[in-house]
This record gives C-alpha cells, structure tokens and sequence, in this order.
C-alpha cells in the first residue's frame, strides 16, 4: 500500500498518507464529442459535451479506482473521483468507506496544495471514525503546510490519545509528532534556542536542588494524595 504526501517544513517531515479500502474496476472517462464544422455561415453548431471525470457511484462505493490514481500522483484525478462518487451512504455503497473516502479525498488536495479543502475533509473524516490515524497525520500535515504548526502538534497529540484508546498503533503519530517538533525548534532563531537552553538548565537546577532539600523534611501526618478524577470527566 502506497502513502503520498506534501509536507513545507523548514525541515522536512514525512507524514502519513490515506488508508484504502476495497476493489473495484477504474473508471473511465468519458470523451468529449467533437464540434461539427460549420459548412456555411447558416450551419448549425454542435456544442461539445463537458468531459465526466468519474461516473457516479461507478462501483458501489469502490475506492480503489480512486486509490490508483493515488498511487500514480494523479491527485487532480484522484481529488474528482472521490469528489465524484459522492458521500457514501446505504444507497450507494457502504457507510463505513466514508471516512476513508474524505481522508483520500483530503490527501488528494493536500498535494494540490488546497490545504483549506485538506483541512476540511481529513476533520470531517476524524468527526466519523476518531481512530483514523491516517487522517490525524493528513490534518497536520495540512495544517504545517499552511504555516499553523501549533495547530498541527495539538493534531497529533490528539490523534495519538484517540488511537491509543482504541488500541491502534501511534508509531507513525508519534514520529510525525516528534519530526514537527523538531522542525519547529530548528527554525527559531539562534539567540531564542540559546535563551531558552539557559532558562531549562535553571529550571532543572533549582527542581534538583528544591528536591534535595525536600527529601530531607518529614511528610506532614495528614497529608492526604490528591484525589483522582471523576471516571466520567471529559478527556482534554
């Protein structure tokens, strides 16, 4: 299986590409009718027909024609097949392709440098399935590319809650994560990336000197553990 991807980072940081789902036949486009030529100033003309990039709902809700133009970086291609075989429901294939479906779709812009539409449709396919960890790497990727790093960390992080829940693998989360983070401090400029060693080392000094000093105190008897947090709260 084949992941493409466009990341601009002051270093590069190769991000996930979008998932695939089942087989089907590639569609065929469908060829433009050519205009007769007039045979005098009377004749009439023939208005050619628009070309179809994809018939609709071409294979029940396939993705693979779709997939394949992914794999060929044909991504305006791609982009009108998925657009083209529209949202997948009951009626016309299976409601589970669609998350997979907008993440394709998201990849597909991400390449044409459409990161709005990117952006878009890789949170509509999050809001469908909160486990798809190709469409978290997409959202940042989309994200980093548009100059909104910060955005595209808390993507991360949070793709790798939501798939560390549902016992998935956040391998490729993680690296992406720690690639941005990466790129991010590589871009500061010196006299900041200096400032901010000195101001950590005094930090970690004064934490190891307050616990030395601790370690030697008494705990106070009552002293009571803080108490955990309601089962039900809300996952931040």
């Amino acid at each position: 299986m084949k992941k493409h991807l466009l990341l601009t980072l002051a270093a590069t940081v190769a991000l996930a590409g979008g998932l695939r789902a089942d087989d089907a036949k590639p569609a065929i486009d469908a060829k433009p009718a050519a205009a007769a030529p007039a045979t005098d100033a009377k004749a009439d003309t023939k208005t050619a027909t628009a070309p179809t990039p994809v018939a609709k709902n071409d294979a029940m809700g396939s993705l693979k024609a779709g997939n394949q133009l992914l794999d060929q970086a044909k991504y305006a291609e791609a982009a009108a097949y998925f657009e083209g075989i529209g949202e997948q429901v009951k009626d016309n294939g299976a409601a589970k392709r669609e998350p997979y479906r907008l993440n394709n779709l998201a990849l597909a812009q991400l390449n044409l440098e459409k990161y709005d539409d990117a952006i878009a449709n890789a949170g509509k396919a999050i809001a469908l399935k909160k486990d798809l960890a190709a469409a978290y790497n997409n959202l940042s990727a989309a994200y980093s590319a548009s100059g909104k790093r910060d955005l595209a960390v808390d993507t991360l992080n949070k793709g790798i809650e939501a798939v560390k829940a549902a016992g998935g693998d956040t391998a490729k989360l993680e690296a992406n994560l720690t690639g941005i983070q990466a790129a991010i401090e590589a871009s500061k400029p010196k006299a900041q990336r200096e400032a901010e060693a000195k101001a950590k080392a005094k930090a970690d000094a004064d934490a190891a000197a307050a616990a030395k000093v601790s370690g030697t105190a008494k705990p106070a008897a009552d002293a009571k553990p803080a108490a955990a947090p309601a089962a039900d709260a809300e996952k931040k």
